[in-house]
């Protein structure tokens, strides 16, 4: 019998290995039957997001593009689910202008699957913004 986690798709954007696998294992912990993606760059990212339903998406860094410029092209392709922004620098004024549904420092990596499960829940409430 599958639950409705088992059929969670979250899609996790970093170019760098050891710390995408980080944010990897904190989502495993809160999700762990979640089927978890991983890509390092943007156009892979966008494909990947356009072909088939993601229920959360993660970004920490690109190869390829800048968190704004990703966060707007996600956007494009997919307005419903909520990305969370990882940085070392606060960049959470213009990656939330640009349509990200939340920012945390990358320090706190360990928060990560809270903060996505906080954001799925709210997204998920009946009188959630389309």
């Amino acid at each position: 019998m599958s639950s409705p986690e088992s059929s969670r798709r979250f899609l996790v954007i970093d170019h760098n290995p050891d710390t995408g696998e980080l944010l990897v294992r904190s989502l495993r912990r809160k999700f762990p039957h979640a089927r978890l993606l991983q890509t390092v760059d943007a156009d892979e990212a966008v494909k990947t997001v356009s072909s088939m339903a993601i229920d959360a998406i993660v970004l920490h860094r690109a190869f390829d593009a800048d968190a704004v410029s990703l966060v707007k092209a996600l956007r494009a392709t997919n307005t419903r689910a909520p990305v969370i922004v990882l940085s070392g620098i606060d960049r959470s004024e213009q990656v939330l202008a640009a349509g990200d549904t939340g920012f945390l420092n990358f320090d706190e990596w360990l928060l990560l699957g809270t903060v996505v499960a906080n954001a799925l829940a709210a997204h998920e409430k009946p009188d959630a913004p389309a």
